[in-house]
């Protein structure tokens, strides 16, 4: 299935203008869907049956137009959602680590990674498929429905743990570094004189900080430092491709329980049927490569290109919601 979208789109300045509007891009989406209903067991008393979905959909960029090969959709915290031709759709660009060809980062004589001047690709949103398990059960006059989806692949950008970091607040701002000491200690060097960032042949034994390797952006040759955590978490602020994180999941959506009173009970009453239900939403993340960050649940940000979740923009954290439910049957 081809698509083709029309908005605004962003020159460069030596066209005189700043934008023009236009196709947006064309957009081929391939994809195929699995679906299965089971019913494992089938008695007078007990049923179970089982629903299963599980999907794939992959979007290229075939052209975005005869002006741009390039289009940004979204912007949050500097960052970009971006459609490249030739490429697939929904890249995320933003600040990234630099690296060598072996792809170790470089880093500086201040004791912390190099980052790119301009704007690169850091991550796509597209997940390598999406499904859902649905289980119902029935014992006599109760039933059970427990709903569970999951999706695999896909990548967004995490604000939370950005301002975690820059704030100080994350626990993995904490803790012991790798002679020991914490942290947020002063970093020694082997004199005890206290330094912001100090070559780790030349640490002190007490020494906190943050142990940082790579290779010297100068001599290409391999270091590390011991560097302050205020400076190291610091320069991590607003550099995307530090905060991109797998978009994988499985969570327990919904638990249901249900209850049918027996018609002998109401059998005066002008009723047909009462179903009595407890549920539950949003009950347990299962799965998540961040503890407390739910990808299913992440927030569509400035998006002019339908509800595209790319950005955990420091949202608050999930609800649990719990309810019950009469239903009358006349």
């Amino acid at each position: 299935m081809t698509k083709t979208f029309q908005q605004t789109l962003t020159l460069t300045g030596a066209t005189g203008y700043a934008e023009t509007v236009g196709n947006g891009s064309i957009i081929e989406t391939k994809g195929w869907e699995l679906a299965l209903n089971l019913a494992p067991i089938r008695t007078d008393n007990f049923n179970w049956d089982i629903n299963f979905n599980i999907s794939n959909f992959d979007k290229k960029v075939i052209k975005i137009n005869d002006i741009v090969s390039s289009v940004q959709v979204a912007e949050g915290r500097t960052a970009y959602l971006v459609h490249d031709a030739n490429d697939d759709w929904g890249n995320i660009y933003g600040y990234n680590v630099v690296t060598n060809d072996a792809g170790v980062p470089l880093i500086n004589s201040n004791g912390l990674r190099v980052y790119s001047d301009n704007f690169e690709k850091v991550g796509n949103v597209q997940a390598d498929f999406n499904g859902g398990l649905i289980n119902y059960f029935r014992y006599k006059n109760f039933n059970l429905g427990i709903s569970i989806d999951f999706q695999g692949g896909g990548e967004y950008y995490s604000v939370t743990r950005q301002l975690l970091a820059y704030s100080g607040l994350g626990d993995f701002t904490v803790g012991d570094n790798s002679l020991g000491n914490p942290l947020r200690d002063p970093v020694l060097d082997v004199s005890g004189n206290e330094v912001n960032q100090v070559l780790a042949s030349n640490v002190g034994t007490g020494s906190g900080g943050v142990l940082v390797e790579g290779v010297d952006e100068a001599t290409g040759n391999p270091v590390s430092y011991y560097t302050s955590s205020y400076s190291y978490f610091k320069s991590m602020n607003r550099k995307a491709g530090e905060w991109i994180y797998d978009a994988s999941y499985v969570k327990l959506r919904q638990l249901s329980l249900g209850y049918s009173i027996p018609k002998k009970t109401i059998e005066k009453l002008p009723l047909d049927a009462i179903t009595i239900n407890l549920y539950a939403n949003n009950l347990w993340l299962i799965y998540s490569e961040i503890d407390g960050i739910d990808p299913s649940e992440i927030e569509a940000y400035n998006s002019t290109d339908d509800d595209i979740r790319w950005t955990e923009n420091a949202q608050d954290p999930n609800q649990r919601t719990f309810g019950l439910g009469v239903k009358l049957s006349f």
